[in-house]
Order: structure tokens, then sequence, then C-alpha cells
């Protein structure tokens, strides 16, 4: 129980292993502390004894020469081949989310939004006001969008759509694997951030790709053969969530598909403890949730959609297909 209650200290170590590219340094072979001290311009001694602590968790391992090298697990902080584990580590630890899950205990009391009651404005709000946290969560987002889009594609036949909204896609991973597996299907990446910006072009799609920067409570563009939401609707209380479907569904043709990719929820059997803590997050990040299928159902009929067809995939997310009803 007591090393349950001290998991905070495990985390600000992994965020500290990552933040200053341990991991990709020990990737070329062991070094000793005073050598990685060197190499990151740090205090010898003070990351020793943080390199001895990660040594008992099995992130690295320490010879008999008393060097360090990276486990099987702690390659996962890597940063090449794939930063997700990297970025999504230095989100999880980031200023802004550590003051939000301390805050819990006055969530749970009285019911607001943990992350609001210390900064007095909302999450996002923040991320506009502070560069290197939004640096942060872009990167956590941007490397986090490639995970299941292989699965997503091969789930659901996208070949019937001509036009694409992805709505608040970020960098558009998802809608550029369906434009360059469906040539005849025209995209437009919708999105309020600077991300949306700082896109890199893509030849194989650019002409048919599209980039608007707008406000989902305001605005949708209309007209298009379907509308994704991608990992969006679990940002947002049940209201928010409820405008941003509206907003959908007034630029929605009545033949339009609105396609919602979520967290799958728990199956009997499942454990559930990724999906319950993501919920735990979002309640008290952002005053979000994970939403079950018949969460889902409500907050759709609440918008003027029908009730959602569901199309599992081999990845942890689910398609809610809906139409406008």
């Amino acid at each position: 129980m007591l090393r349950l209650t001290s998991g905070h200290l495990t985390a600000q170590a992994l965020r500290v292993f990552a933040s200053l590219g341990l991991p990709d340094i020990l990737r070329e072979g062991p070094k000793s502390a005073a050598d990685l001290a060197l190499a990151t311009k740090s205090d010898a001694t003070t990351l020793f004894r943080t390199l001895r602590f990660l040594a008992t968790i099995d992130i690295v391992k320490r010879d008999e020469n008393g060097e360090f090298s990276l486990t099987r697990l702690g390659r996962t902080l890597c940063k090449r081949p794939n930063p997700v584990i990297h970025d999504n580590t230095l989100l999880a630890c980031s200023a802004l989310h550590w003051t939000a899950i301390g805050n819990l205990l006055h969530a749970v009391k009285t019911g607001e939004n943990a992350f609001r009651a210390i900064h007095g404005k909302a999450y996002f709000e923040s991320l506009g006001e502070n560069p290197e946290e939004a640096g942060i969560f872009n990167a956590a987002m941007n490397s986090a969008s490639q995970i299941g889009i292989g699965a997503i594609l091969a789930a659901y036949d996208f070949s019937a759509f001509r036009s694409v909204v992805d709505v608040a896609g970020g960098e558009g991973a998802l809608l550029r694997g369906i434009l360059a597996r469906h040539k005849h299907v025209r995209g437009i990446l919708f999105d309020a951030t600077d991300a949306i910006e700082q896109q890199v072009p893509d030849e194989m799609v650019a002409d048919r790709l599209t980039t608007i920067r707008g406000d989902f409570f305001s605005c949708v563009p209309p007209g298009a053969d379907a509308y994704l939401l991608r990992r969006i609707l679990h940002n947002w209380n049940d209201q928010e969530a409820i405008t941003i479907l509206r907003q959908c569904r007034g630029a929605m043709p009545r033949s339009s598909k609105l396609l919602i990719i979520e967290l799958a929820a728990p199956q009997p059997g499942d454990s559930g403890f990724d999906w319950a803590f993501l919920d735990m997050l979002m309640m008290l990040i952002n005053g979000g949730r994970e939403r079950s299928l018949h969460e889902f159902e409500q907050i759709l009929e609440a918008a003027g959609f029908s009730c959602p067809r569901v199309i599992l995939t081999r990845s942890p997310y689910w398609i809610l297909e809906s139409a406008p009803a």
C-alpha cells in the first residue's frame, strides 16, 4: 500500500528520466552516472541516486562496473522510433496536470472541476497562455494520434464518402490516412489550435486536403458526407459535448454520417483500469469523461442524432456511427 501511495515520486522520477533525454542516450550503450550528468548538464550525485531508484522498478539496470543501461521497459521511454510513451509521460507529469491531480480531494468533496478550482480558468485556456505547457500537450496529442489508425481504417469503410471533415483533428493523422487510402475523397481539417498551421505538407494528399481554423462551439464546416470526432468528446462535460454535437448536426446534410472514435468502454472480464484512469484524468483536468454506450446514446439523442451503430476495432478504440435523426 505504501508503494501505491508513493506513486507520485515514481512518476516524477520517470518524468526527469524522459525530460533529460536519458533513454535515447542510453540506447547507445551503458554509461556511468557521471557521464550522463555531463551529457545532460545535471548534478552527478543527485542523478546517480535517481537512477539507482529507477533500477529498482526495472527502468534501468546497473552492471558490475557501476554503469547504467536500459531495460526493455525503459526503452519504451525513448523518443525513437515512436515517441508516444515519452511524450505522454511528460504530459502526465506536467505542471498543469500535476496541480489538478493533487486537487482530487477538493473535486470529490465539492464536485467542482479540480483544475479550474486551482487556476480559475479552463485547462485549454491555460494552455493558450503557456507556450511551454502547450508544446508538451501538442507533442503528446500528435504522437498519440498515430495509435489505432491502421485498425480504424481496417474496421470502417470510408470509401462511400466523397468529403470528410475532421473536427478538432489537430495535425489530421487519421484524415490523412483516409485520403491516402481513398483517392477520390476530399478532406477538411478543422481545428482551433496552432497545430493546424504547423502541419508538415503531405504531397500525396495536399491537393485534396483543406485546413480551416475555427471554434467547434460556434460552427463546423457544412455539407460534408462524414464528420469525424476522434478523442474529442471525452474532453468535455455532457452539456459541452451536446453543444459540439449540435454544431455538427447543424452542418450535416441528412445523408451524412457522424463518426465518434473514443476509447471503448470495458467489456465483461476486462479490468477497466485504462478506461477508469482516463475517466478520472478527464474529470480532474477538463471536467470531461469517458462514456459508456448508454451515455453516448443519451448525448446523441439530445443533440438530434440517431442511436449509434457500434464498430469495434483491433485497437483500444471503438467507432460509433450515427446520423441526423
